[in-house]
């Protein structure tokens, strides 16, 4: 029997990603897949200025954003931080992931975190990217990218990030309970209790996302979704190995977070290298890029300013943001 909705759909999918990506490509960004087999990340790229030295390497800030999470939703953030970034990158480089909420929500996602895993990281060899940033499940990415060199897991052409950014990671838990806390959390949007879930992404649910939470269901109805969150394991954790991140290493958390919890930041000021710098936004959750998209912006142009002016985000309106060292 003919189905005219699974005939439309396909090309009703097609139509949205064009109009999406019409302004984007009339700003300069490119589109690429970096596929494994069925699957495969999308790029955003934005070549900023024309290397003069062919000597030196293409200098990449590279973003991976988070579960479920699109480069989308962080463009106010990026519009905003684009002059720092424009000063100091020869490009800048968007990870996409299908099935998520991006460009390509329509495709299927990955279905496994060992697979997202590898080809992130895959993806990250062949980028060769100076300044790394991940948030959430992309922070989780960036962490194990840059301490498995130091397992021997990179491949020569490979290149270690020096400056690495984390926002909200869950991959340092404090204890078992916790971990129960934070299965408990996703098991509220996979029980259908799509208010409740959203109650714990934010400190405070911004309208427009409290009256349509349930959206939400596109997302965890789809069978990869369940598969990827019930194939995380203990062993995915970090803890000692976070002593082999990059000195220049950064940590943005809220300290309303409900869905990767703050007090987890205690775990990386124990184990991460003794030069980690964590800043802190009061009052606000696990969508930093969303509640205050100025603050996130304003502190990251300051990790990204040129060496020497790094040391200035410790005095900044200490109402605002807290910074705290791992030597204290």
């Amino acid at each position: 029997m003919f189905d005219l909705k699974s005939t439309i759909r396909p090309f009703f999918y097609s139509g949205t990603q064009s109009a999406l990506q019409a302004p984007l490509k009339a700003l300069g960004f490119k589109f690429e897949r970096r596929r494994k087999g069925d699957l495969g990340v999308s790029l955003w790229r934005l070549k900023t200025r024309k290397k003069k030295d062919t000597l030196v390497g293409t200098k990449r800030f590279v973003f991976i954003p988070g579960f479920g999470d699109s480069p989308v939703f962080w463009l106010g953030v990026m519009t905003l931080l684009l002059p720092r970034l424009r000063a100091q990158y020869d490009e800048i480089v968007f990870f996409d992931f299908p099935g998520f909420s991006g460009l390509y929500y329509g495709e299927a996602a990955f279905s496994d975190i060992d697979s997202y895993f590898s080809h992130g990281m895959e993806v990250l060899d062949q980028l060769q990217a100076h300044s790394l940033m991940g948030h959430s499940l992309g922070g989780w990415l960036a962490t194990h990218y840059c301490v498995s060199f130091d397992r021997g897991q990179r491949p020569a052409r490979a290149k270690k990030p020096e400056i690495v950014i984390i926002g909200s990671p869950p991959n340092a838990m404090t204890d078992e309970h916790c971990e129960e806390q934070w299965k408990e959390t996703f098991n509220l949007a996979l029980e259908g209790q799509f208010e409740k879930f959203v109650g714990h992404m934010f400190a405070k649910v911004p309208w427009i996302v409290k009256s349509n939470s349930k959206q939400l269901k596109w997302f965890f109805s789809k069978p990869e979704i369940q598969s990827f969150m019930k194939s995380i394991r203990r062993d995915h954790l970090v803890k000692e190995e976070l002593k082999h991140l990059p000195a220049q290493t950064y940590l943005l958390w809220g300290d309303q977070d409900q869905i990767n919890f703050y007090r987890w930041s205690k775990e990386w000021l124990k184990h991460a290298p003794r030069s980690l710098k964590l800043v802190t936004f009061p009052g606000v959750g696990h969508m930093l890029h969303m509640e205050t998209p100025f603050r996130v912006a304003y502190m990251l142009g300051k990790i990204l300013a040129p060496a020497g002016k790094v040391s200035t985000i410790e005095f900044v309106r200490r109402t605002i943001v807290r910074v705290t060292s791992a030597l204290v």
